[in-house]
């Protein structure tokens, strides 16, 4: 056994961590008490996943509203990952979401709440990103 990775003593062995209570005191210091939804992303970013310079893409936001859907969820996830603005349909797709004037309007409403921004050519992509510069 490789000497650096020996388990700890029984009678060395760090105190037991409740993890719930570590993070819901880790999310109420950065929020102020304000409710949200953490969300972890387990496992990093595989070869499928690099962006075409060979970096790790962004992460989306560890903390996001609390009230949004399973669905909106999934969208911002997409458009967290994604290396340029992405239509309508091409959200859906990934999100495994059906792109239906449902989705339009889901997509209009995350929009309006400053989560998503339409780009200056067309297409959505995450509040808070740099806009890719358009090639020349």
């Amino acid at each position: 056994m490789n000497p650096q990775l020996q388990p700890f003593p029984p009678e060395q062995a760090p105190p037991a961590l409740d993890l719930h209570a570590a993070l819901s005191a880790l999310v109420n210091l950065f929020t102020s008490g304000t409710p949200c939804r953490l969300v972890l992303e387990v496992g990093g970013p595989s070869a499928s996943t690099r962006q075409p310079d060979g970096s790790s893409p962004p992460t989306p936001s560890a903390l996001v509203p609390a009230d949004l859907s399973n669905r909106e969820i999934a969208v911002l996830g997409v458009l967290a990952k994604a290396s340029e603005p992405l239509k309508g349909r091409t959200v859906a797709n990934r999100a495994g979401i059906r792109y239906t004037s449902h989705f339009r309007e889901m997509m209009s409403g995350l929009v309006g709440r400053g989560l998503v921004i339409v780009g200056p050519e067309g297409g959505y992509w995450s509040k808070g990103r740099r806009l890719p510069e358009a090639p020349r």
